[in-house]
C-alpha cells in the first residue's frame, strides 16, 4: 500500500525514513499502524502481565495479543508492506490491487476498506453531523 506523504506528515513520528511499524488488527476492514519503537514496549508489558495470570487464562490471552499485533515495514517513500494476515483482514489477497482509505492521527494511522469507512460514517452521522439553522 502506498500512503500519501501528506498523511504521513500528520503523524508525529514520521521522519521520511524507513521504519518498523506495528499493525493492530482491530476488526474486519480496519487496522491501526503505530511506530514499533513506541508500541512494542507496551505490547511486551501486556504480554508480561498476561504471563502472570493462571495458566488456562494466560495462553488464550497471549495467543490473542500475538495475533492482534503484526510487525510491518513502512518505507521512506510511503509504501507499507503488508503480510497475508493483514491483507485478509482488509478483504484482499497479498499481491492483489485494493483501494484503502488512510486516516492519520498524531500517534498512529488507520487504514480501512472503503466499505468499513462508509459503514462507520453511516453509524456515526447522528453524533458527528453539523446542523445549520436558518435565520
Amino acid at each position: 500500500m502506498s500512503i500519501p506523504i501528506d498523511a504521513l506528515r500528520a503523524v508525529e513520528w514520521w521522519k521520511s525514513a524507513s521504519v518498523d511499524v506495528i499493525a493492530e488488527l482491530v476488526r474486519s476492514g480496519l487496522i491501526r499502524v503505530y511506530l514499533a519503537n513506541e508500541a512494542q514496549p507496551l505490547i511486551d508489558s501486556l504480554l508480561h502481565e498476561i504471563s502472570e495470570r493462571p495458566a488456562p487464562a494466560n495462553s488464550d490471552a497471549t495467543a490473542i495479543v500475538v495475533d492482534r499485533y503484526r510487525t510491518l515495514k513502512l518505507y521512506a517513500d510511503g509504501r507499507l508492506r503488508f503480510t497475508k494476515e493483514v491483507c485478509a483482514l482488509l478483504a484482499f489477497q497479498l499481491g492483489e490491487h485494493s483501494t484503502l482509505f488512510v486516516q492519520p492521527f498524531r500517534k498512529h494511522l488507520e487504514a480501512m476498506t472503503l466499505e468499513f469507512r462508509a459503514q462507520r460514517l453511516i453509524q456515526t452521522s447522528p453524533s458527528t453531523s453539523i446542523t445549520v439553522s436558518g435565520s
